[in-house]
């Protein structure tokens, strides 16, 4: 898809074109394994003399497992070009009867970055983690 577009710049934004390719495929070789996969290009140029301001590339990733009726596990991982950087989400689900579940989860933002100087600067060293999360839920229903 491409098309003109605006740039907005915080102190002057301006017109530009935009180039956005996308392609993504499901593959589920079992009726419990279901992978998902998809890219996203995107390039933004200024209309007044071509130059380009940005290019984005975008990866996202998923994978479903259904161990039983009651049991699954997720994986998702994302990278995004534009700011050096990877998302990862894993969940896990166990659902003893309707509406009585139990969630388990993780997550983490990884970073391309290097500390100089006393302060990080991103988008430049190796990547490293820098932030976790961890969490559970449960959910009853009882029904009167």
């Amino acid at each position: 898809m491409t098309g003109r577009s605006v740039f907005y710049d915080p102190d002057e934004p301006f017109q530009g074109h935009t180039r956005d390719t996308r392609v993504g495929m499901t593959l589920q070789p079992s009726g419990r394994l279901s992978q998902g996969l998809s890219y996203r290009h995107v390039a933004f140029d200024r209309a007044m003399n071509g130059e380009r301001v940005y290019d984005l590339d975008i990866v996202n990733s998923r994978t479903t497992y259904q161990f039983s009726r009651q049991f699954f596990v997720r994986a998702i991982v994302q990278f995004d070009s534009s700011r050096s950087r990877v998302l990862t989400d894993f969940l896990s689900s166990y659902e003893l009867r309707p509406g009585t579940v139990v969630y388990a989860g993780y997550g983490s933002l990884i970073e391309q970055r290097n500390f100089v100087n006393g302060a990080w600067i991103v988008g430049d060293g190796d990547y490293r983690t820098s932030q976790r999360g961890l969490f559970l839920k449960t959910s009853y229903l009882h029904r009167f």
